[in-house]
């Protein structure tokens, strides 16, 4: 009976050992797969970074775009503005010739 009794914890020691085996196994197999998913996880976090500081740099770039484009209607308005100036400046100057022509041409004919 005694060797009956040996046998069974010798039996039930090795269940036992197959048993915490296995589970070491099963743990080891969980711990590559949390290494896996804490991998995967960061590279989707550095990802989604990357992706931010494109957005920021697209959102400075067309800030940036704005403001040159709205300087530009400025320089457009004034250059217009400076334009009609210088044609008013032109015409009147004309008008001035003209008038002088028209003078001169008087007197011409007053003096034959």
């Amino acid at each position: 009976q005694k060797q009956e009794s040996t046998e069974q914890l010798i039996e039930l020691r090795k269940e036992t050992e197959s048993q915490l085996l296995s589970k070491d196994k099963d743990y080891q197999n969980l711990m590559k797969q949390k290494n896996e998913l804490e991998q995967r996880y960061n590279e989707q976090v550095t990802k989604t970074t990357e992706f931010e500081q494109e957005i920021e740099k697209y959102k400075a770039d067309l800030h940036s775009m704005k403001l040159k484009h709205d300087r530009l209607d400025y320089d457009i308005v004034q250059e217009r503005i400076a334009l009609n100036l210088r044609e008013k400046s032109i015409k009147n100057n004309l008008d001035e010739i003209k008038e002088k022509y028209m003078n001169l041409q008087k007197e011409n004919k007053e003096s034959l």
